[in-house]
């Protein structure tokens, strides 16, 4: 028997949020906040914040969220 995977509403791990952070970093406020806008539309999670660190918000994503927004930065999507 397949195990079954909660991806959907597991929440991030700790190396994806220091992933996501650093990539943000690296690509810039602007694009990370406008991917991750994209991403986010249709689900219940909020927007990074004015004023907010992108680690915190990237803990409030959920593995898949945060995995999509890493694969739409790097340019794989």
């Amino acid at each position: 028997m397949a195990a079954v995977v909660h991806d959907k509403t597991e929440p991030t791990i700790a190396t994806q949020v220091r992933y996501l952070t650093t990539f943000a970093e690296k690509v810039g406020r602007e694009r990370s906040d406008a991917e991750s806008a994209k991403v986010i539309k249709s689900s219940d999670i909020a927007s990074r914040a004015p004023r907010q660190w992108c680690a915190t918000a990237a803990k409030r994503l959920t593995k898949a969220r945060a995995r999509k927004i890493i694969t739409t930065l790097v340019g794989r999507n």
